[in-house]
């Protein structure tokens, strides 16, 4: 039996791969993405998603679009240069007329059994769910997160973007009773994507294939002459996140105690994980299962599975 699956984003490329996997895997069922601002304003986030699902042939899966912004504080200040429309074809598919969250909250509420959740973008959405009516965390089956770094960073020396973009809304789900899975940036850049995967897959001539080929060369290029990771290739850290919901030996996690740094100067935003082995030194509860490590080879063989479930076919243009 597949379970039930809500993805809250902020689509820009390797949420759109966490997408795929959404929709396309038999184990799970893509009930709807929420969308939220993140890689891109939230008006942005959401026509990505509408033309990944609609481009990969994708249909029956409904968009809501979210918060515009983070709980407090100003607007998000994006890296000059970052990509933010996918290069893909302008959909024809539209957003529900009812908000994310309110979505969420309904959802949630009126669930006879519990729902997994992916958040791959800043935590707003979800924050301010929880906090409209708390009692929703216990229809969550499991909530998948993708954020955070322990070692590894990217937007700060301390933070990852989709923590640091809203460290507030992080930490009000942090602190909310929901089982975490945790990915952070040190478990996803084990799991690079090269230009010889993508071409790989592109041969499967699937809708999902042929999309993902169309703005995964970017990514790839913008890694490898910005932000090199070992290995080379780009990490597509989102469908990590959403592929160990169906495959956990894709990773391998570590209990802790996660906890976000709010006040910071020079450390606003950042993960602060407890992985000391010793629990008589901890001085909170572990609330969270951390991936530590990724299987590279894994992963890519899960992932070209996913780009060849499809028959062949052009996408849409």
């Amino acid at each position: 039996m597949s379970e039930d699956l809500i993805i809250d984003c902020d689509t820009g490329s390797d949420d759109a791969i966490a997408l795929l996997v959404g929709a396309l895997h038999p184990g799970l069922n893509l009930m709807a993405v929420t969308t939220v601002a993140g890689n891109c304003s939230v008006d942005v986030t959401t026509r990505n998603t509408l033309k990944v699902l609609e481009s990969a042939a994708i249909s029956g899966v409904p968009v809501y679009r979210g918060a515009e912004g983070p709980l407090v504080g100003p607007p998000i200040d994006r890296s000059p240069g970052w990509p933010q429309a996918l290069d893909l074809p302008e959909p024809s598919m539209t957003a529900e007329p009812i908000h994310a969250v309110d979505f969420l909250v309904e959802t949630l509420t009126r669930a006879e059994t519990p729902i997994t959740l992916a958040a791959v973008g800043p935590l707003t959405n979800l924050a301010l769910a929880f906090r409209m009516r708390p009692r929703i965390v216990s229809k969550i089956r499991r909530l998948a997160i993708m954020g955070g770094g322990i070692g590894v960073t990217n937007i700060s020396a301390s933070a990852e973007a989709n923590i640091l973009w809203d460290p507030e809304a992080a930490d009000v789900v942090f602190r909310a009773r929901v089982p975490i899975d945790l990915f952070p940036l040190d478990a996803t850049h084990m799991a690079p994507v090269t230009s010889e995967d993508v071409a790989h897959w592109a041969v499967a001539g699937t809708p999902a294939a042929l999309t993902a080929a169309a703005f995964l060369p970017e990514r790839i290029h913008m890694y490898e002459s910005k932000m090199p990771v070992e290995g080379g290739g780009a990490p597509v850290h989102d469908a990590l996140a959403v592929g160990a919901l169906v495959d956990p030996d894709l990773v391998r996690f570590e209990r802790a105690n996660v906890e976000i740094e709010l006040h910071g100067t020079l450390t606003r935003g950042r993960t602060v994980v407890d992985l000391r082995p010793h629990t008589f030194l901890a001085s909170q509860p572990k609330n969270a299962r951390v991936a530590v490590w990724a299987d590279r080879e894994r992963f890519l063989d899960f992932l070209s599975e996913i780009f060849h479930s499809q028959e062949p076919g052009e996408y849409y243009e």
